[in-house]
């Protein structure tokens, strides 16, 4: 939040977009206290993609747990394709989340 002030960017909300940010469960604190105030205190919303992964699990979970905000998940197929064949070169569920402030 102090950054963004420090921007003078002359607006309090705006819109957060990430995907695999977390490569490990000890960088679960420092993504959550970089997004949480603005979102919690400055009415922004965040648009998360996730894969199944241990650490990213954590993370929604401390979203989901926090009273003032609202969460929700939507499961998807994310599906790299092969150029050579023509099939897939892999397929991996994951999750698309939305946080936001309630009110």
């Amino acid at each position: 939040a102090e950054l963004l002030q420090g921007l003078n960017l002359g607006c309090t909300s705006g819109l957060l977009v990430g995907a695999e940010l977390l490569w490990a469960d000890d960088a679960v604190d420092s993504l959550w206290e970089a997004v949480s105030p603005l979102v919690l205190e400055q009415d922004w919303e965040l648009v998360y993609g996730a894969s199944m992964r241990p650490s990213n699990a954590l993370f929604l979970d401390r979203l989901g747990a926090e009273e003032d905000a609202e969460l929700s998940r939507e499961g998807r197929l994310v599906m790299r394709p092969c150029c050579e064949c023509g099939g897939w070169r892999t397929a991996e569920e994951c999750v698309v989340a939305h946080w936001q402030r309630k009110g």
